[in-house]
């Protein structure tokens, strides 16, 4: 999810904004009471909870599409623009067969680390990668 903001929102963007914020909090909250396989980093909630600019990063760059160490240091330059600009990355990914929106390092580092098997997924392999507990990108 992608939230960009005017520096002086018009009154029905601030509108639209906080209806599509708390659209989005309501359905994780509903996903996380299900206890569903999602971990949604503390940063992440924060942002979304206060209205701060999200930025959602994927992670096949950083298990497939680059080599190592190339894909560890975009992943992470990465992150580091998007904290630069003010808003809050959320870099994507599954780690032990559970979606982790909001990356600490050492799960970045560990689907950057060429020696550990990881998935390249696309929908139709989320549902067995979840179940199989597995590592993988999309």
């Amino acid at each position: 999810m992608l939230l960009v903001r005017r520096a002086y929102p018009t009154y029905s963007t601030h509108r639209f904004w906080t209806s599509t914020l708390r659209r989005h909090l309501s359905r994780l909250s509903a996903a996380e009471r299900s206890n569903a396989p999602i971990d949604i980093h503390p940063e992440i909630e924060e942002a979304l909870s206060s209205g701060k600019p999200i930025a959602s990063l994927e992670t096949t760059l950083i298990t497939h599409g680059l080599p190592h160490p190339t894909n560890l240091e975009i992943g992470l330059e990465l992150e580091q623009i998007v904290h630069a600009t003010g808003s809050v990355p959320a870099t994507i990914g599954v780690i032990d067969g559970r979606v982790k929106i909001g990356l600490e390092k050492h799960e970045i580092e560990r689907l950057a680390d060429p020696a550990r098997k990881k998935t390249k997924l696309s929908r139709r392999d989320i549902a067995p990668a979840l179940a199989l507990k597995a590592d993988g990108g999309a």
